[in-house]
């Protein structure tokens, strides 16, 4: 019953450590993490949409992310990468 109970809680917990490995590559990389961001979003709705699961809070929810990854990748190619690394 323990055993069942971690595997349960860490499979819930993937797509939050997907995002924190993607936010930790945020602060190196903010155009990596602008693509991750994109493509992590518009593979969950893609799964989402082959299982028919795909509904219109699902696409609000999935559009943060979204939006949040252009505004990274947006950032690191109109203002550019710091010149003090």
């Amino acid at each position: 019953m323990f055993r069942e109970t971690i595997v349960a809680l860490f499979m819930h917990n993937i797509p939050s450590m997907v995002m924190i490995v993607i936010l930790v590559i945020a602060w190196k990389r903010e155009d990596i993490a602008g693509m991750l961001l994109v493509f992590c979003a518009t593979g969950f709705g893609v799964m989402l949409g082959l299982k028919g699961r795909l509904m219109w809070g699902t696409l609000i929810m999935l559009a943060i992310p979204v939006f949040i990854g252009i505004l990274f990748s947006a950032n690191h190619y109109l203002f550019g990468r710091k010149q003090a690394e």
